[in-house]
């Protein structure tokens, strides 16, 4: 079952990046970051508890940014400003 929803959160993360969607661990599909031209060059990881963690590029102001759903909501920071 775990192996279905990661297949299914990949394949939503490389089809629809634009915004930034994946199925959050709430059981739904939540957008992360919505401003501008953001989630080109994505990459996921999923923690002990099932909660992803992504990192991706915001076109629109040149950064890299990493999100991360805490159990509750999303929390976004910028990583690198180019």
């Amino acid at each position: 079952m775990k192996k279905v929803i990661l297949w299914k959160l990949l394949i939503v993360i490389f089809v629809i990046h634009l915004p930034v969607r994946i199925y959050a661990a709430v059981g739904g599909i939540s957008t992360v970051d919505s401003a501008g031209d953001a989630g080109k060059y994505n990459s996921l990881v999923l923690d002990s508890s099932g909660n992803p963690h992504i990192s991706y590029h915001d076109e629109s102001n040149s950064d890299l940014k990493y999100a991360h759903f805490n159990g509750i909501s999303w929390e976004i920071e910028t990583v690198d400003r180019c």
